[in-house]
């Protein structure tokens, strides 16, 4: 534990620890914030001048660098992707990604080409790369595992590579000197009731084994397993611990992540902020 290095912030580092020898899995459905969780993720590490390495086999890493430094420089990552902010904020958030592009602060990975696209879609690349990661880097995240899925071993099933994958991880993560998160990709936990406070999902009955995509290895050796859950009724998500390596972490299993929509990020509940869901709520019912 003494050598964790920061979860999002302070308060949910108590419970939910990034330690060497972790390994991380983040769970969420499509669409539901997983790269928006990354960048809150890096940007919380590089922040306080640690190094960090996304393998992306999702986004572009023009986009990964973008979201980091839109929350750095208080930019929306929606106005910037769609030319809605200001040529002054466009240009602060690029140089923001060449600064810590030149600091190595934050080295991301993407499919742009042959040879990138070996280091994160394919199992000998990915274990490579996080290899001669070690003593370089704080934090390495995979968003995300699921699209691991190309074999070097000619025509096998997508969730046969994603176990292999997953045992190759489970003896990586006690050699290396950082903790690894993984984002993965399940179906949302089946409920009918609407949200409208943290007790109306039962996620205790609704493990991610049973709405998994992909093949299921990394939950057997996965040390935390950490549900993403979008609540847009209520502006905010949910990160619920099914699994967490230090066990005091079960004392407090669900944190609540506000989620500023306009600026497309996550939050500090305040009044402020709950009051502007609650004149949202009633516009929306007002209208239906």
């Amino acid at each position: 534990r003494k050598n964790a290095v920061t979860f999002l912030n302070k308060k949910i580092s108590e419970h939910l620890v990034a330690a060497p020898g972790s390994l991380m899995v983040i769970p969420s459905m499509t669409n539901n914030g997983k790269s928006t969780l990354v960048a809150h993720i890096s940007e919380a590490l590089v922040k306080e001048d640690k190094r960090v390495l996304v393998l992306s086999n999702e986004e572009t890493e023009e986009d990964v660098r973008a979201r980091v430094s839109c929350l750095r420089t208080g930019v929306s990552f929606g106005d910037y992707k769609t030319n809605k902010c200001s040529q002054e904020q466009f240009e602060k958030v690029l140089l923001d990604a060449e600064e810590l592009s030149k600091k190595n602060s934050l080295v991301v990975i993407s499919p742009k080409n042959e040879s990138d696209a070996y280091k994160v879609t394919t199992v000998d690349g990915v274990i490579s790369t996080m290899k001669k990661a070690d003593g370089n880097f704080d934090a390495v995240i995979l968003d995300y595992y699921t699209n691991v899925n190309m074999s070097e071993m000619g025509a096998i099933e997508p969730w046969h590579v994603n176990n292999r994958l997953a045992s190759e991880l489970n003896i990586l993560k006690d050699g290396v000197s950082y903790p690894i998160i993984a984002m993965a990709q399940c179906e949302g936990i089946r409920t009918d009731k609407k949200v409208e406070d943290k007790g109306a999902l039962d996620f205790d009955s609704n493990h991610p084994m049973y709405r998994w995509k992909g093949g299921k290895g990394i939950l057997i050796y996965a040390t935390d397993i950490i549900e993403l859950v979008k609540d847009f009724d209520n502006s905010c998500s949910f990160l619920f611990a099914h699994k967490v390596r230090f066990g005091h972490g079960e004392l407090e299993r669900l944190h609540m992540l506000p989620f500023d929509k306009r600026m497309q990020r996550f939050v500090d509940w305040s009044a402020e902020f709950d009051a502007k869901v609650t004149a949202s709520k009633v516009t929306r019912e007002t209208a239906e």
